[in-house]
């Protein structure tokens, strides 16, 4: 039954697919045609694509429409957030491994998919690998850490993380939280001795400023109290690892308050560059 709040304005059925790639957008007429053309340049075509559309002021729908022929399903969602839009997708999908790719975001080559099915067996519930930013004038890598840091914050990107839909299914995101549910959905994960599995390869480039990093403390906060829930006796170590966290990202606000913007974002990219 489908929610009041959503509906279904296409579907195809298909079997046996591996990946269900979704794309929730609000908004996103500058950025969402990047994305689509970036699934449809991939070398496998073993996927199917869901955009998950909350009713945009700007030209989003138009670029829906451009490429319907490309899309599997399109769900109109009439929740607010991105993660009760996330949530809408995993329902619907019904590919063995789910990636969530946000307009703007791309794969970092057409070989992508491919890496992953060749890599993947049976026995990995998880599968994640590095990512790569684009800022304006340059590309910083993100390298993703071992599983076993996962109490120091998010280790890596959604972007570049495939979870098993089964898995999802049964874990949606909990909605408690606004900006670090991903977080929170990793850790239950791990949490429940999934199989965790990096590829050491970059699987996605993504832009800067997501809702996390443009709510920085907001987000170690959610960080904070979602390790307290699950894992009481790793409070003390989260609490130093986010602290200092906490320390440096207000260093950076100082910053800006003392040198001009343009100078801030000199150093930064010096910094973020090396």
């Amino acid at each position: 039954m489908i929610n009041k709040k959503h509906k279904i304005y296409k579907l195809k059925n298909k079997k046996k697919i591996k990946f269900t790639i979704i794309t929730v957008v609000l908004n996103a007429e500058k950025f969402l045609e990047k994305t689509i053309l970036s699934l449809k340049s991939q070398n496998s075509k073993n996927y199917e694509f869901i955009i998950v559309y909350t009713p945009s002021k700007d030209k989003t729908w138009n670029l829906i429409y451009k490429y319907k022929k490309f899309i599997d399903k399109i769900i109109i969602n009439y929740e607010i957030g991105v993660y009760p839009a996330m949530n809408v997708g995993i329902k619907y999908a019904k590919g063995e491994y789910i990636n969530f790719l946000n307009a703007g975001d791309y794969f970092y080559n057409t070989k992508t998919l491919n890496d992953i099915i060749k890599f993947a067996n049976i026995n990995m519930d998880v599968i994640y690998g590095d990512s790569q930013v684009l800022y304006k004038n340059y590309k910083k890598k993100l390298p993703a850490l071992s599983i076993n840091q996962i109490y120091n914050g998010m280790i890596f990107s959604h972007q570049s993380c495939y979870i098993k839909t089964q898995i999802l299914k049964k874990n949606y995101f909990n909605l408690k939280y606004m900006y670090a549910s991903d977080y929170d959905q990793i850790l239950r994960l791990f949490n429940k001795n999934l199989n965790f599995v990096k590829l050491n390869k970059i699987l996605s480039i993504s832009k800067p400023d997501g809702i996390a990093d443009k709510n920085r403390f907001k987000t170690i906060k959610e960080n904070l109290l979602i390790v307290f829930r699950q894992n009481k006796k790793k409070i003390v170590f989260s609490i130093i690892i986010f602290v200092k966290k906490f320390i440096y990202f207000a260093f950076l606000k100082l910053l800006i308050l003392i040198l001009s913007r343009k100078q801030y974002e000199k150093i930064k990219n010096i910094k973020d560059a090396t």
